[in-house]
């Protein structure tokens, strides 16, 4: 019988946006319910971190808060240990606890608990565990964000399983990455060769092809768990209400909107649901979810009217991490398209002040086109700007631009938080498109291309003409060379030519936004 849960492979560690508390406070604002205060401080919990790059990097950017990750695999905790000593994270604590075990030990109470896809892979015991951990450790209008494979959508992906696990089944003796892969090969054998399942389901044959890009580790963990259980919304719902939460809304934001999450055919159906539990039960079946991140709060039944929410956002501030924004934005919502315009007030002077400077609404509404705007009015035109994508809740106000036209030098500039100068460092090295920074200014992390990072690095390191040469070499020295189009430059001066560019573009159209955000001071 295999143990309940992986622990002799690492699964891959990255950051997951979804997990911030200044997001999740956000969605719960959106819905009418109290965000949890973040200042002077708060209790964050992630159960089930893995390698704990989310909690580290949410640490490194809430500096008040005081965060544990939970994890029973010994690897994962010692990794996340050692990555916390050479961050200098001296708000993060890591346990090696089993679930089932956890409640007994001494913790404080959480303001946050974050579970991202563990509640599909552990048994029922272990899940009752771990409700009864959220109903002893969860303050009283805390938030919970559970993430889990979902029906109708994951009905597809059951007889996968079933099929790698069977052709594994008489390889006891191989090592489990070797089974994965032979489970993997024999899936695209039977893709190839037009097997009956999925000719007749097409979208199982997309999963397939999705897998097969994703790390072996990845797939260990997904498929070769004992257990592994998608739930329905109004089963985990139900869950949830035993465990004494009610449901607040789910990510990503534009799923909350019906206009963006369904399509128009269904809207004036919806419209009549008699709650959202029920909306979000049938919604399910428009979008066949496939996975969900759901927020849930604590012993909160009611929210506030639309009209009567406003002061729940006093403490948030909002901006964009962008140079540059669109008048028009379009949200792709299955075949239908999604026209948001910021040309007429408040919307226009909104997305204009934004743009120039990080607000509260307070703030907002003391523009000039804006004092004769209800702040309703004001709020509504700052949600849809979130719901575009460009903009985003800030925690804390910017920090001071660079002066203009002071000289840049490595001498004058640095990177303050031990995290980022750590991550930059490597990035390098990385194998990923891209990697996440710790902003304090945003509470959570913000994604910079792998140039972007290396060469706001290369800021710190060398003189401003010694970049591009400096930054090729780091590339040259892992391996690395530049894409344009898709195809590889392997000319050095060709490259440098074109890291001189990137250098530009990042000087003229995001340094600015760097300085603001705390990743760089003078």
């Amino acid at each position: 019988m295999p143990q309940e849960y992986l622990t002799d492979l690492f699964y891959p560690s990255r950051f997951y946006d979804f997990m911030s508390p200044v997001l999740l406070n956000y969605l719960a604002a959106l819905h009418g319910f109290p965000p949890r205060p973040l200042n002077p401080g708060f209790t964050y919990c992630e159960l089930g971190c893995g390698g704990a790059s989310t909690t580290l990097l949410l640490a490194a950017a809430n500096p008040q808060g005081r965060f544990f990750g939970v994890d029973i695999n010994p690897e994962h905790i010692a990794y996340a240990r050692e990555e916390a000593r050479l961050s200098k994270l001296s708000n993060i604590e890591f346990l090696e606890k089993d679930l089932n075990v956890i409640e007994n030990h001494e913790l404080p109470e959480f303001d946050f608990i974050t579970i991202h896809g563990m509640y599909s892979w552990v048994g029922e015991a272990t899940r009752q565990h771990l409700l009864q951990f959220i109903n002893n450790k969860l303050k009283p209008g805390g938030l919970v964000m559970l993430s889990y494979n979902a029906m109708p959508g994951s009905s597809m992906i059951q007889p996968i399983r079933d099929m790698m696990l069977a052709y594994t089944l008489g390889m006891e003796d191989a090592p489990l990455l070797e089974k994965v892969q032979e489970g993997i090969k024999y899936l695209r054998y039977l893709c190839e060769h037009d097997a009956g399942f999925f000719v007749e389901n097409p979208l199982a044959k997309s999963a397939i092809e999705n897998y097969l890009e994703r790390d072996d580790h990845y797939l260990a963990h997904e498929f070769f768990n004992q257990h592994w259980k998608p739930f329905y919304f109004i089963e985990v719902a139900q869950h949830m209400a035993e465990a004494e939460l009610s449901f607040v809304g789910t990510l990503p934001i534009a799923s909350n909107y019906l206009e963006s999450s369904i399509p128009s055919v269904f809207h004036d159906f919806f419209k009549g649901a008699p709650d959202r539990v029920t909306l979000e039960r049938h919604k399910a079946f428009v979008r066949n979810d496939r996975f969900r991140r759901d927020v849930y709060i604590k012993a909160a039944d009611w929210s506030l009217a639309e009209e009567k929410r406003p002061p729940l956002f006093q403490d948030f501030y909002f901006g964009t991490e962008y140079s540059s924004v669109s008048q028009e934005v379009v949200l792709e919502n299955g075949k239908e398209q999604v026209h948001l315009e910021f040309r007429g007030e408040p919307r226009k002077t909104v997305q204009e002040s934004l743009c120039q400077i990080v607000q509260n609404l307070a703030q907002l509404q003391q523009t000039e086109n804006l004092k004769n705007h209800s702040s309703s009015d004001v709020l509504e035109a700052v949600n849809l700007l979130i719901l575009g994508g460009e903009f985003r809740a800030f925690a804390q106000p910017a920090k001071p631009a660079a002066p203009i036209n002071a000289p840049l030098s490595p001498e004058k500039l640095h990177i303050p938080c031990a995290f980022n100068q750590r991550i930059l460092e490597y990035c390098h090295q990385s194998e990923e498109a891209g990697v996440y920074l710790a902003s304090p200014v945003l509470g959570d992390g913000l994604l910079l291309s792998l140039l972007e990072a290396l060469l706001l690095y290369g800021l710190t390191q060398v003189p401003l003409e010694a970049i591009p040469q400096w930054a090729w070499m780091r590339l040259d020295s892992a391996g690395k060379s530049l894409n344009v189009q898709g195809e590889a430059i392997n000319d050095q001066q060709t490259q440098i030519e074109l890291l001189q560019t990137e250098l530009d573009q990042l000087l003229t159209m995001r340094l600015g936004k760097f300085f603001e955000l705390g990743l760089i001071t003078t």
